[in-house]
């Protein structure tokens, strides 16, 4: 089942706003991608979703956007209509929209990525859940360190590659798992937030997502 996405931008809803790549990189230039691995495939979905994609088993619908300078949510629901039970990866991206150099580092207190600029002007926090559970696995490298192909076959052996700490031009990547039954839906959330210092960048994490379940 699919469902019309519903857009916030500084705080104001748009219900007619159709998501689009164009709206997407023009507006928004989310440093966040999206993709389902599955049968030995990583697609990504978003932002680049096209209505081919959409046709894939298991389905990947953006259900919010929300965006703001001090943070970006992005709800999605992950469902199918496979008759077996399947276990399912949500494969996320983020690497920071400049190349200036930033030190990156997995907190377990807070089940996010810490990332911050060397310079010390931003701090991001970002993580999600998926069926209320936070990412189940993370690496973070070098921005160039894996490709589509590399990256895919890691994942088919099952781990990535274990780093929870590493500094220059680097590249977060993380895991959700789920296991969709038949007819059966998923919905989860990723999530950046931004300040210019650690202890407000998780203060404002805690206030605003602690709604989600």
């Amino acid at each position: 089942m699919h469902r019309m996405p519903q857009l916030t931008v500084n705080g104001q809803k748009n219900h007619h706003a159709k998501i689009s790549d164009s709206f997407l990189y023009a507006n928004i230039n989310n440093p966040i991608r999206i993709g389902v691995f599955y049968d030995g495939k990583i697609v990504w979905k978003y932002p680049d979703m096209t209505e081919f994609q959409k046709e894939e088993q298991p389905i990947l619908s953006i259900m919010s956007l929300n965006c703001s300078a001090e943070y970006e949510m992005i709800k999605f629901c992950l469902s199918t209509d496979e008759k077996t039970c399947r276990n399912v990866k949500i494969v996320v991206q983020y690497q920071n929209l400049n190349d200036a150099p930033s030190t990156a580092y997995y907190s377990p207190s807070e089940s996010a990525i810490v990332s911050f600029s060397d310079e010390g002007e931003m701090v991001s926090l970002i993580g999600g859940s998926l069926g209320g559970k936070p990412m189940k696995q993370y690496c973070i490298h070098p921005r160039e360190k894996y490709n589509h192909k590399q990256l895919q076959n890691i994942l088919k052996r099952g781990q990535l590659p274990m780093s929870w700490i590493a500094k220059g031009n680097i590249c977060s990547t993380f895991i959700f798992e789920t296991e969709l039954s038949s007819h059966s839906e998923a919905e989860g959330v990723v999530w950046i937030f931004y300040a210019n210092s650690e202890e407000k960048v998780k203060y404002r994490k805690r206030e605003l997502t602690s709604s989600i379940v």
